[in-house]
């Protein structure tokens, strides 16, 4: 225990341990606020036509956070600004489309080359003329089959009490693992992605510690082994205590200012992260000899991490190779953990003892003098 309370104080007085812990507090607490300062951006429509149908279209875009415009070039000098993602211009004779049934060049899209997903407005402005074209493109049909008899308000009225009741177009969505979906907003992710960062970072902090003068000359008097057990190993258990502290902390803190009651749930698959990295930490030295290259492996994992972690959106789904790569990269491991807590926390459990072990056997390697 002497040994755990020396390093507790070693690492007390470590300014760069101190300096992460405190960035990892402010960092992940600050961007769960970031969606209230940053709003996405919208999309717009112009509609000259007027008519039940017509003003039915409109509302449902209104409704759906679509902003109406009196003239095309209102709209398009929002989109040039920045304001707007897209727009859509709708024929003067929208009505007579919809009750004809006959939506070719109903519609024309405007979009920004920097919008983000485009497709996504159109699909909702498409979706949006199908549900009141849907009555009138099967009164064709009836019409052949009564010729005598006008059933067009009828059908018109039926579908629009099914649209009202919420009884039409509805489905059933399940998942496969039987989960409710999961979708996080902006700003829980990017709390999320800062957070597996900086697990990541920590104990590749600790592990540069080895390679320091004071540490050398420290091994060159009582022995690799003895430097190991009395120094490195307390001070990465500290470490990796005070950080665990720190999650249990940061966690529920943030989500209670946030407002986010969600982001408790991620404090598991936090300290399961946390755990992987520190065993990360004690293996890396195993085979990395040098503290600039053990420092350089925060540039290609930050660059995957912007890429693979599932910051804007999960990127496997466009590229499914991408799974065989993001379990191999650490800041993905929370993610992981989140979908399979007990598959992680079993790895994690004996990940920590055997890397330890496995640094053991290599006490020789930091005798060798070593170049910072």
């Amino acid at each position: 225990m002497s040994f755990l309370f020396l390093a507790f104080k070693r690492m007390l007085r470590s300014l760069p341990f101190l300096l992460s812990l405190l960035l990892l507090t402010l960092t992940v607490t600050a961007s769960l606020f970031c969606d209230r300062v940053i709003e996405p951006q919208g999309a717009g429509y112009v509609a000259l036509s007027g008519g039940t149908e017509s003003e039915a279209v409109q509302a449902g875009l209104s409704g759906r956070g679509f902003v109406r415009y009196e003239t095309e070039e209102e709209m398009r000098h929002d989109i040039e600004a920045g304001i707007l993602a897209c727009g859509a211009v709708f024929a003067p004779d929208l009505e007579s489309r919809i009750t004809s049934a006959s939506l070719e060049k109903s519609v024309r899209f405007l979009t920004s080359p920097t919008a983000t997903l485009p497709t996504m407005f159109r699909l909702e402005i498409v979706t949006e003329l199908l549900l009141a074209a849907a009555p009138y493109f099967s009164l064709p049909i009836l019409e052949t089959l009564a010729p005598s008899t006008d059933l067009r308000d009828e059908v018109v009225s039926a579908y629009h009490e099914e649209l009202q009741s919420g009884t039409g177009f509805v489905f059933d969505v399940e998942t496969v693992s039987g989960k409710v979906p999961d979708e996080l907003g902006f700003a829980l992710s990017l709390a999320v992605c800062l957070l597996s960062l900086f697990l990541f970072f920590l104990p590749l902090l600790q592990s540069c510690r080895l390679y320091q003068p004071e540490y050398r000359a420290l091994v060159r008097r009582i022995g690799s082994k003895n430097a190991l057990l009395t120094v490195f190993l307390p001070e990465a258990v500290v470490s990796f205590l005070l950080t665990l502290l720190a999650l249990c902390i940061i966690l529920p803190l943030g989500a209670v200012l946030s407002g986010k009651v969600r982001f408790i749930e991620w404090l598991l698959p936090a300290i399961i992260s946390a755990s992987l990295s520190a065993s990360l930490g004690l293996l890396l030295p195993t085979v990395i000899r040098r503290a600039d290259t053990l420092q350089m492996l925060t540039v290609p994992t930050l660059l995957l991490t912007l890429v693979l972690c599932p910051l804007f959106m999960n990127v496997a789904n466009l590229l499914p190779a991408a799974r065989f790569v993001q379990p191999l990269l650490p800041t993905y491991w929370i993610f992981a953990a989140k979908e399979t807590p007990l598959l992680w926390g079993g790895i994690a459990l004996l990940a920590l003892p055997l890397s330890a072990l496995l640094l053991s056997f290599t006490l020789r390697s930091i005798d060798k003098p070593h170049n910072m």
